[in-house]
C-alpha cells in the first residue's frame, strides 16, 4: 500500500465520519396522532406526555419512563453510540448506524417499563380498577410500550 492509498482511505474514513454530523435520532412515542380507539380521542403521544410529566389536575403523578430510562442507561447508550461510530469508520452508512442506536434506545425504554422501574408505583385504587390486576405502571395494555419508536433525522450537511 502506498502513501496515496493510505491517504485516500484516510479521506474516505473522514468523509464517513463527517456523515455522522448530518444525522440525529429521535426516540420516544413519536406517534402519528391517531386516537387510541374510535371511542377514545386520546393519542399514544398524549398518554406518554401525561405520564412522562404528570397531570396534577387529573391527579396523575409524573412517571417518567423516557427520561428516566435514558438517564439510567446513559453509559450503555453512549457505548452503543461509540460502537456505531466505529462501524461508520469501517464503512457502515451513518444513517444505518444512527438507526441502530435508536433501536437500542427504544429497547432500553421498553425494558425499563417491563422490568417495573417506573415510579411511583400504582395506587391500590388503580390496581383494583385494572381488569387483569396488573401492578406495573404503564404496562396495562402494552399499547404505550408498543408505541415507543425512533426515527433518524437527516439534516443538511
Amino acid at each position: 500500500m502506498t502513501w496515496d492509498d493510505d491517504r485516500a482511505e484516510y479521506d474516505r474514513m473522514l468523509a464517513r465520519l463527517e456523515g455522522l454530523r448530518s444525522v440525529s435520532v429521535e426516540v420516544g412515542v413519536l406517534g402519528d396522532g391517531e386516537g387510541l380507539s374510535d371511542r377514545d380521542p386520546e393519542t399514544n403521544v398524549s398518554v406518554a406526555i401525561t405520564h412522562e410529566y404528570g397531570d396534577p389536575a387529573r391527579r396523575i403523578p409524573q412517571r417518567s419512563f423516557i427520561r428516566a430510562a435514558l438517564d439510567r442507561d446513559r453509559d450503555e447508550i453512549l457505548d452503543r453510540m461509540t460502537t456505531e461510530a466505529e462501524s461508520v469508520i469501517r464503512g457502515r452508512d451513518p444513517e444505518q448506524a444512527a438507526a441502530r442506536v435508536g433501536l437500542y434506545a427504544e429497547e432500553r425504554i421498553r425494558a425499563f417499563i417491563r422490568q417495573g422501574h417506573v415510579r411511583p408505583p400504582l395506587s391500590p385504587v388503580t390496581i383494583a380498577r385494572r381488569p387483569k390486576g396488573t401492578t406495573t405502571p404503564l404496562l396495562d395494555t402494552g399499547q404505550l410500550v408498543a408505541s415507543i419508536t425512533s426515527a433518524v433525522i437527516r439534516s443538511a450537511p
